[in-house]
């Protein structure tokens, strides 16, 4: 019997080994690096990249964190594939020898707020002003501590609606800094049960077991295992990762999670020296070590950074790898492409994405909200790079949610789209790969779809919330528990309204529901507020107060009240506003 065992098992073993040998697809490249002419390729040491909007223009900015006696930098994004250095006039000079960054709204009032961490020189949190500048307010908030600090990432570990900072030490005890409400936070590492006080070098939270709360995975150095804390729902972790199969100790560096299957379960993958390591999510409560005979697992250089990302928009997440190329065998940065049934090719010159600069940190964002994702690079001694994808025929969705009961930043959000009788999934998060952070902004390649079916967003709060027949190649933001607005962004290069307009809701009257186009018109962000009333002037919904660029927009309303009850018949009132600008129409529902 127990021959038969070890046969089977060989014999699966061998099959999934022929199933992923990869072929090497051969097209013209689809990046190219802009960094000089871009003003990015900054020189020094530059560990990890951060991609988040800190001005609420719509275009994601680049924050750099550099060691080695060097400064830190902020680059503003001029929305033309460009970008300007403005560290200095920001507030954020100084900030030398620092390791890791991290963009996130701590304090929920709709700008990104900035933490920094540093192995020897003490964590810094900048808060936002919402002008263009930011103040230290590191030690009021109890954050400054100095420690060997690596890595971080951000979370809402009791889902309080605030958000938590978890700070991985090298060879020393971690930090896990619960957010207070009022911008101070308190260190509950030992209340939380997640010490840990190994070698570790990348954390980053995702809710592995899909029970709604945020799991945290470190990867370490010096041959120690792998550590998943699994969240019992309050903010108290136990260490599972024997129990699931992810103990193994390698010599790691990074750990990112990616649905690379679209089952709907998050696989976790490790960048180490020699070959990385990908583990499959069997959704059962334990993971699959993937023993796969091609490049995409037998890498066998110094792997740093790593990112999930669908390059192609073919709806299956691809895998980006950073190598640190002074190690032996030098290996150049690899862009593995996912040809959707499990298996993964590496196209020719990686798309033009192999470089064989020493590399570290690296993230992705669509910097010109073109639709394609954009990739950048963290080098030693070398230009950081900024890799420009120019695209292809593929349709894709761009997601940006708004909490409300939630975090605002929506961090710990999980969607699922359903396309066409197929699916993909992702997860909001904040720090994975390598000292890095992606942009929060979800994107979805959704190859030759016309619409997404069916938008399910299952927020921090436990709020389940559907959308249905959402076209493409769109950007739209969803606020918790108020509604969708679609075409929250034109394109780059598109002509935008010189005015406010709403428009008349359709269809009207109406039954259940009904849409409310309007433009916002200008060269700057608007704060936007879209409020039904009924005829004695009563206050009956909110349907959305936020900050939006100029553009055409759609929202939907319901026929509720803010209490979510149904409202009755008759005439009510829909009233925009935006500035000193007022503009009203009237609206039928019709039981």
């Amino acid at each position: 019997m127990r021959g038969k065992q070890l046969f089977l098992r060989f014999l699966l073993q061998g099959l999934i080994m022929l199933w992923s040998v990869p072929a090497i697809v051969h097209a013209q490249n689809r990046f190219v690096n802009i960094a000089e002419n871009a003003g990015v390729a900054s020189g020094g040491k530059s560990n990890g990249v951060a991609f988040g909007d800190y001005n609420n223009d719509g275009y994601e900015d680049i924050f750099v964190t550099r060691s080695r006696g060097v400064a830190s930098l902020l680059f503003k994004n001029n929305g033309d594939n460009t970008f300007t250095e403005v560290t200095e006039e920001t507030g954020l000079r100084g900030l030398t020898d620092m390791a890791m960054s991290l963009w996130a709204d701590f304090d929920n009032d709709g700008d990104q707020d900035l933490f920094v961490i540093s192995f020897s020189r003490g964590n810094h949190l900048y808060i936002n002003h919402g002008d263009e500048t930011f103040t230290n307010i590191s030690l009021k908030a109890g954050v400054a501590k100095a420690s060997a600090g690596v890595a971080a990432a951000v979370a809402d570990v009791d889902n309080d609606g605030f958000l938590d900072i978890y700070i991985a030490n090298f060879n020393s005890e971690n930090l896990l800094y619960r957010n207070n409400g009022d911008m101070t936070f308190t260190d509950i590492i030992r209340h939380a049960d997640a010490l840990d006080r190994g070698y570790a070098m990348g954390v980053t939270f995702c809710d592995f077991d899909n029970d709604g709360d945020q799991d945290l995975l470190l990867v370490h150095d010096g041959d120690a295992g792998n550590v998943l804390y699994q969240n019992d729902g309050t903010g108290k972790f136990k260490d599972v990762a024997s129990a699931v199969n992810i103990k193994y100790a390698p010599l790691g560096m990074g750990v990112s999670f990616g649905d690379y299957n679209n089952d709907g379960h998050f696989d976790a993958y490790f960048t180490v020296l020699g070959q990385n390591l990908l583990y499959r999510n069997e959704g059962s409560g334990r993971f699959w070590r993937m023993e796969l005979a091609d490049e995409f697992a037998n890498d066998p250089g110094m792997g740093w950074g790593l990112t999930w990302l669908d390059y192609d928009n073919d709806g299956f997440i691809d895998l980006y790898v950073a190598n640190q190329s002074d190690f032996s065998p030098r290996m150049p940065n690899v862009l593995y492409h996912n040809a959707g049934n499990g298996s993964f090719a590496v196209p020719q010159n990686s798309e033009g994405t192999n470089s064989m600069a020493p590399s570290y940190g690296t993230a992705y964002a669509d910097i010109n909200n073109d639709g394609q994702l954009d990739l950048f690079v963290c080098n030693d001694r070398q230009p950081d790079e900024l890799y420009l994808n120019q695209g292809g025929p593929a349709n894709w969705l761009q997601v940006q949610l708004v909490g409300t009961t939630s975090n605002r930043d929506a961090i710990g959000a999980h969607i699922k789209l359903d396309i066409h009788g197929k699916q993909c999934y992702r997860e909001v998060n904040a720090g994975g790969g390598f000292v890095s952070q992606n942009s929060r902004r979800q994107h979805i390649g959704l190859g030759s779809a016309t619409q997404v079916d069916t938008l399910t967003i299952r927020w921090p709060s436990g709020l389940v919330e559907k959308y249905t027949d959402i076209p493409t190649n769109q950007k739209i933001m969803v606020t918790e528990g108020v509604g969708m607005v679609t075409s929250v962004q034109q394109l780059a290069g598109n002509i935008l309204p010189t005015q406010l307009e709403l428009y008349a809701n359709y269809p009207n009257p109406f039954n259940p529901s009904t849409t409310i186009r309007f433009q916002v018109g200008g060269q700057r962000i608007q704060n936007v507020q879209l409020a039904v009333f009924d005829l004695t002037g009563r206050l009956v919904k909110s349907v959305l107060d936020h900050a939006l660029t100029p553009g055409n927009y759609s929202v939907m309303w319901h026929g509720d009240d803010n209490n979510g009850r149904k409202v009755g018949s008759g005439a009510y009132l829909i009233r925009m506003m935006a500035g000193s600008v007022v503009k009203s129409r009237k609206m039928i529902v019709m039981k």
